[in-house]
This record gives structure tokens, C-alpha cells and sequence, in this order.
């Protein structure tokens, strides 16, 4: 069985939008600039295209290390592939250990002209012998999962004061990444350093998020504190990533969040990042400036902010050396 992600309501609550109400796009403003998460319905990933892909997701992380690591993501392998138990530290700051969790990067296979750009490696896949029927399942989930952040990129551009077809062809090739992961049993213990995943923002436009079995973990800050999650069936929560607060001079917030485990149970999620191709300029949008608020940001090309992080929080990897 799954479940996805929804907020307890403590100090605030998150709105529920139906992405097929005709007030979708305006509900979405509203929680842009409140939070920067809400859930979608009727988002268009059935149910059974969700459990199959977490059904293979745990298979693959059942397998030996020596077998998940004949997958290895590499920079030769434009990082898609395994990544190992705590090789990711999302908070360098507080944390004194990787986070504890192992990982799997897949995404849309790139067309041969971007073959080169970025990360636009192609899909690294396991011996189907191993776990069989893994590599349809993963491109189903992508496929889909594709076309409901299409929908919600477009809800979103429509209260941007843009010509939402002309920003919308930022994601005619867009960077669809899914990451599987697995957290380990052990327990977080904040004095120690120790967390399924630190406090960190996304680095893109947008993430659908989905956790297996309704197991507790996720938090996110909001007004001074940090605040569980649960779950609720057959919807995706939404977070905003870094490029939408920078396009919109922070009046949108990418909300930072982090996984504790408290009950030192295993738990599996998917993160499935949604961004424009990486060669597009990030600018502050003319409707989010003015003379007395001017851009709060110099332009970026996203790819740049992306290796930026990641040279930040991934060990071992190292942009200058893709190929």
C-alpha cells in the first residue's frame, strides 16, 4: 500500500487544490505566497501507476550493495543511477553525518543535441534480471508524473503577469528528475548531527512528492518552527523550488523541509523535480519588481545554480569532471 504527503494542521493548514476546479490557478497563487506547499487531486497518476512504481523501488533497495552498486551514479554517468547510504548532506551546517538514506536518479532520456548539457545523462537501468519490469514501470511513472507538472507549471505561470505560452516553452524539454529513496531505520537525533535528510530548500521550479506506507518523517518551516507531516490518499503534495522565489523576488517561497525519523522505521519516497531545461536564464520577472523592490537576485542560468548545490551536498561529485 502508499500514501502521500499532507500537512497536520498545527499553527496553519494547506489548501487541497483539484487541478480540474476552474479556481485552481488562483488557489495556487495563494499558497505561493503563503507557504510554498500545497496538494493536488486529480492530478492524473492513477493510483496503480504510483504502487507499481514503489513496489519496485523497494525491490531495487532490497538487493545486495554489491549489486546496487554495478549501477553507481557517477559524473560519467551524469549522476543518474544509486546513490549510497548517507552520500548526500543536506545541511552542512548542523549535520555531522550524510543524511541516512540511499537514493536512485532517473529522468526524461535526453534527445541527442542535449546529450551534453548539464546532467542530461541517459537513464542508467538494473539487469532486468534482478528486478524485472523495472525500467517500464519507471518510464510509466515518469511519463505521467510529467504531464501533471506540465499542469501545474501552467497554473502557476498564469499568475506570473507573463505570456504564459512564451514562458511555458521553457519546458518543452523540460528536466524531469524522479528520485527514489530509502531512508534507513535509524533514528534522527538532532544534538548529534544526525538526520534522514537536513533542512534544505529545492533547487528547481517545483516537486511532486509521494512517501510508501503513510510513514511520518517529513517536517517543513514555517514560522519559526518546524512542522510534521502525514498522509492522505491519492494526492501529491507540492513544494516550490528556489528558481520560482528568485523569479518572483521572493514574494514566492521555496520552503525549507527535512525528513526526522522518529519512530526508526524504514521508510521509502519518491521526489519527482520538475524544472525548465537547464539552459534557461533566471531572471526577476518585471511583474515582482518595481523601483522601490528591485531584484533581490542576479540573473542565473539554471544548470549553474543546479552543479552549485550539488557540489555543496553531494560527496564525491564534482561538476568539472562531467563530460
Amino acid at each position: 500500500s502508499y500514501s502521500f504527503c499532507t500537512l497536520l494542521e498545527l499553527d496553519m493548514s494547506l489548501p487541497i487544490i483539484d487541478l480540474e476546479s476552474p479556481d485552481a490557478a488562483s488557489a495556487i497563487k495563494q499558497a505561493c505566497l503563503s507557504s510554498g506547499f500545497f496538494y493536488v487531486t486529480n492530478h492524473g497518476v492513477p493510483d496503480a501507476v504510483i504502487a507499481d512504481m514503489f513496489a519496485q523501488s523497494k525491490a531495487f533497495f532490497k538487493l545486495p550493495v554489491d549489486v546496487k552498486e554495478k549501477v553507481l551514479a557517477t559524473e560519467a554517468t551524469k549522476n543518474k543511477g544509486y546513490t549510497m547510504m548517507g552520500e548526500e548532506t543536506l545541511d552542512t551546517e548542523k549535520q555531522k553525518k550524510g543524511d541516512t538514506k540511499e537514493g536512485y536518479y532517473l529522468g526524461r532520456e535526453p534527445t541527442e543535441e542535449e546529450k551534453n548539457i548539464g546532467m542530461m545523462g541517459m537513464n542508467v537501468w538494473p539487469d532486468e534480471t534482478d528486478v524485472p519490469g523495472w525500467k517500464k514501470t519507471m518510464e510509466t511513472y515518469i511519463e505521467k508524473a510529467t504531464v501533471a507538472g506540465l499542469r501545474i507549471v501552467r497554473k502557476i505561470a498564469e499568475n506570473l503577469g507573463v505570456d504564459v505560452d512564451e514562458f511555458m516553452k521553457m519546458f518543452d524539454l523540460p528536466v524531469a528528475t524522479l528520485r527514489l529513496l530509502r531512508y534507513a531505520e535509524e533514528k534522527s537525533d538532532e544534538r548529534e548531527g544526525v538526520y534522514g535528510a537536513g533542512a534544505h530548500t529545492d533547487y528547481g521550479m517545483i516537486t511532486l512528492l509521494a512517501v510508501a506506507d503513510g510513514e511520518p518523517g517529513l517536517e517543513i518551516h514555517h514560522d519559526g518552527q518546524w512542522i510534521p507531516v502525514s498522509h492522505v490518499p491519492s494526492s501529491f503534495i507540492v513544494n516550490l523550488g528556489d528558481l520560482l522565489q528568485r523569479w518572483t523576488n521572493d514574494a514566492y517561497h521555496s520552503t525549507l523541509h527535512r525528513v526526522i525519523n522518529v519512530r526508526g522505521m524504514e521508510r521509502h519516497s519518491t521526489a519527482f523535480f520538475f524544472d525548465p531545461a537547464y539552459p534557461t536564464m533566471v531572471s526577476c520577472l518585471d511583474s515582482f519588481q518595481s523601483e522601490a523592490n528591485p531584484p533581490r537576485y542576479p540573473p542565473i542560468k539554471f544548470l549553474d545554480h543546479l552543479l552549485k548545490k550539488y557540489d555543496e551536498t553531494h560527496s564525491g561529485f564534482d561538476s568539472k569532471e562531467l563530460s
